[in-house]
């Protein structure tokens, strides 16, 4: 209902494909950095569990940069081609049919 009404208001074909896959990327990556953030967290308390048997800077818990990255892209691109389809199906709403509802 939401993006027909944007298209009664004159938004592009183009822009109401964005709304969905803007939406859903950001979910993406917020949800990824709050996984990251509660990675973070375990590893600290793990770390600290086994603190005994580690010697000077090892660590038992470690997420480098790199797959990080790359979780955070798969994770991305994944979001975007699970969207496309209904973006596709937003991009073709006609206006009429929000305002029959109404």
């Amino acid at each position: 209902r939401l993006l027909g009404l944007l298209r009664l208001m004159g938004f592009s074909t183009g822009a109401l494909l964005l709304f969905p896959l803007a939406q859903s990327l950001l979910t993406a990556l917020l949800g990824t950095a709050l996984a990251g953030g509660i990675f973070l967290l375990a590893a600290q308390a793990v770390d600290h569990l086994f603190a005994g048997s580690l010697s000077g800077l090892e660590s038992v818990c470690r997420l480098l940069p790199e797959h990080f990255a790359a979780a955070l892209l798969i994770v991305a691109g994944l979001s975007l081609l699970a969207t496309i389809g209904p973006a596709l199906r937003a991009g073709r709403i006609e206006p009429s049919e929000v305002i029959r509802e109404v």
